[in-house]
Formats: C-alpha cells, structure tokens, sequence
C-alpha cells in the first residue's frame, strides 16, 4: 500500500515538472510589447516627461522593470505589465506636453510683468539726482536685467529647463515690484523733503547766482545757478547783474537731465562779462 502510494507522489512530482518544461517550451518572450513600452518611455523623456510629468514617468519606469523581470522568468504576466507600462509613458507624454505649454503662457506673462516694472525703475532713476541711491539701485536693475535674459533664454532655448525658469521669473517679479516701490518711496520722500525747503528767495546784496544756487536752503550746489537763470528770466537781463530786493522763484521739481545741462553750462561758459545771458 504505501510503495503504491509513492508511486502516486512520484507520478504527480513528474507531470507538474513535465507541464512546466512545457510551459517553458511553448512560453513567447513579448519582445515587441517589451519593445513599444521601452520606446514610448523615450518619446516621453524627450520632452521631458521625467522632469514635468515625473510621478507618471517613474511609474512606468517601474512597470517596465518588472514586465522584464517577469519575461526573464517565463512568466505570462510580462506581456500585460509591458502594456501597463506603455500606458503609462504616453499618459506621462501627454501630461509633460500639456504642462509644458501651460507652463510657457505663465512663464512668458509672469516674464512680461517684470519687464514693465523694470522699464518703470528705469525711467524713475533717469529722472532723479545721480548719487549713492540712484548708484544703487541701478546696479540692483543692471542684475534684474540680467536675471530677465537669463529667464529669457531658459523660455526659448532647448532642453528641460521650465520648472527653473518659472521658480526664477517668479524671483524676478518680486525683486523689481520692491525695486519699484523702494525707488517711487524715495522719489515721494524728496519731494517731500523739496517742498519743506524755501520756494523763494530775495536777493541781499553781495549775492549773485553762483551764491544763491550754492546755499544749502537752495541747491547746495553753486553749478545749478542756470536753473534760477531760467526760471526767472523774466527778472533778469543778464545773469551777472542781480539787484538787491529782487524775490526769485527755486525750482525743487527740475529733471535730472535739466541739472546736468545746469551744470555743463556752468562748466563751460567761459569768462562772464555783462550781457552774456544768452
């Protein structure tokens, strides 16, 4: 009874091991599936699927390691886990082109909002006095321009470089809104400040332009004596000849390209003598 039963045991050993030499003999590798999963997780890399659609991207990745695996093992699974993953890498395509073509309408919006604000910081600083503000914060614009190009080429260029465009023209907006606002805060501070200061002034004798424009109630700066000049022409026939008694109005609001042409006057008009006013 019991060698009958070993031969049973013996019998059944051998068909499960025969059945498996078959299934190994008739089993088909999915090469072609294994291959169409390989080649869509390309395509999706190449327009950066690994970078803007990653989660989706590494999924397949994953799918496809494990439908090779299962290929390497004979086992019947590895066709299914190849389609899984082909799924999956067009899924990660279509999501990295979508994301992509969104992300350049902010990125580009984003970009066109920062330019605005820089042209406006520019315009501000040529309208102000040259000194250590004004010297500052035109290095601060020179490096916001800098960052704009550099967004710019990252917009426009090759490679996976969207995500760090848009982290930086995110950077760039917020630098020149403060630039703006630090820059539009000094301008109302000076102004300020300029309407505090004497608006008129009454010549005493000894006093002459040069005299007048150098007072710190004034300019504090005796080149800017042209800017009285023009402001009171109607006062004054020549420029060396003032008389006591005379009231003068001081303009605080002139440009700052109107006291450099001030000062390169005063700088260059030579020898005075009367009646050289014009």
């Amino acid at each position: 009874m019991a060698s009958v039963r070993y031969c049973l045991l013996l019998l059944f050993v051998i068909a499960i091991v025969v059945t498996q030499m078959a299934c190994s003999w008739f089993y088909k590798r999915p090469d072609m599936e294994l291959e169409a999963a390989s080649a869509a997780i390309s395509d999706s890399k190449k327009v950066c699927g690994d970078i803007y659609a990653s989660d989706t991207y590494l999924a397949a990745q994953q799918k496809l390691d494990e439908a090779n695996t299962a290929a390497d093992n004979k086992d019947k699974s590895a066709k299914d886990l190849a389609l899984q993953a082909k799924d999956l890498a067009v899924g990660a395509k279509e999501e990295a082109e979508n994301w992509s073509e969104s992300g350049q309408v902010r990125i580009a919006t984003t970009l066109s909002m920062a330019q605005e604000l820089l042209s406006e910081a520019s315009e501000l600083l040529g309208n102000m006095e040259d000194d250590e503000f004004t010297t500052a914060q035109l290095s601060t614009l020179s490096s916001l321009r800098d960052m704009e190009a550099k967004v710019d080429s990252m917009l426009n260029g090759p490679g996976c470089s969207l995500m760090d465009a848009e982290s930086l023209v995110s950077r760039l907006l917020y630098e020149s809104k403060g630039l703006v606002k630090g820059i539009k805060n000094e301008v109302q501070r000076r102004e300020e400040e300029a309407r505090r200061r004497v608006r008129t002034h009454t010549v005493v004798r000894g006093e002459c332009l040069w005299v007048i424009a150098e007072y710190d109630g004034v300019y504090g700066d005796p080149f800017l004596w042209p800017l009285l000049y023009s402001a009171n022409r109607s006062q004054i026939k020549d420029p060396d000849l003032i008389f006591p008694g005379q009231v003068f109005d001081v303009p605080f609001d002139t440009m700052a390209r109107d006291r450099n042409d001030a000062r390169k006057k005063a700088m260059t008009r030579g020898p005075w003598s009367l009646y050289d006013g014009e």
